[in-house]
């Protein structure tokens, strides 16, 4: 009984250490930017770098994000004004258990009458991006999560999601509620190498243990056989790795979804709930 009452304790404490938590360390930065008409800038039959900063900084497209929508879309200026709607507007969300009662993520919240789901428009996807949040943590430590995309057009994902599960080939939708989004594409790098990396992904990753602490003995698992864990952010260095791509910024023992966002070797394609800069 008395084991019962101090395991109960500390379930506790730990749920109260998690929502007071909540209420001041939160992961979003909300745009400090004045709304600016982009009509004339989008009629513009070429693009040059200040557009596309001002394009950036008012609807979180990065100028991949831009040229592939100009691309895809018969309604260039229409589709570019909905992520600029999107980013302007302030980002309401709620905190969520995801593993109880230590692991949460933040999730945009629906209108207060319900008839309208809060979801995140994407711009097109293509395979090799890097899918990355911050608004994942267990108590006070702000982890992140992170994923690969294996197909654009399918929506299919190379993802690690928590203790107790394998990797598996997920649907993108579920990134569409964080109210955190940062999508990464490699840059400077040929199609070979990136379809390699997917492909690897995709046959040697996926079904993979997860485990917190892979890296600490041994990062790269390249020449495994078989992999033997993994974790979110592993899954997506290690699938670049094995194309010959070191993604990890700071190049340490273990990687984290924070140190890939410092990688030099990608450019942001979108980026939502990052601030005035879009990064992290």
């Amino acid at each position: 009984m008395r084991k019962k009452i101090v395991i109960g304790f500390i379930m506790i404490i730990l749920f109260l250490v998690l929502f007071v938590s909540v209420d001041y360390f939160t992961s979003v930065e909300q745009l400090s930017v004045e709304y600016i008409d982009l009509t004339e800038i989008l009629k513009k039959e070429t693009l040059y770098e200040e557009d596309y900063q001002l394009i950036f900084q008012q609807t979180g497209l990065g100028q991949p994000a831009v040229e592939d929508i100009k691309l895809e879309s018969s309604d260039f200026e229409d589709k570019v004004k909905i992520f600029q709607q999107q980013n302007l507007q302030k980002i309401k969300f709620d905190q969520e258990f995801i593993f109880f009662p230590t692991t949460t993520a933040e999730q945009l919240r629906e209108a207060e009458d319900k008839t309208i789901e809060r979801r995140l428009e994407l711009p097109p996807l293509k395979a090799g991006d890097i899918l990355l949040t911050r608004s994942t943590k267990t108590l006070l430590y702000r982890h992140g999560h992170g994923a690969l995309v294996l197909d654009g057009k399918k929506g299919k994902t190379a993802e690690a999601l928590m203790i107790g599960s394998d990797s598996d080939v997920l649907n993108v939708d579920s990134w569409r509620y964080y109210p955190t989004l940062l999508i990464l594409r490699p840059k400077n790098i040929d199609e070979e190498t990136v379809s390699k990396a997917v492909s690897y992904a995709g046959k040697k990753l996926v079904g993979v243990p997860y485990h917190l602490l892979t890296g600490i003995f041994k990062k790269d698992k390249t020449n495994m056989e078989k992999v033997d864990y993994t974790h979110c952010a592993h899954l997506v260095w290690q699938a670049y790795q094995y194309a010959g791509i070191d993604i990890d910024g700071d190049g340490g023992w273990m990687v984290t979804p924070h140190d890939i966002a410092k990688s030099p070797e990608l450019e942001v394609v979108f980026s939502f709930g990052f601030g005035d800069d879009g990064k992290w």
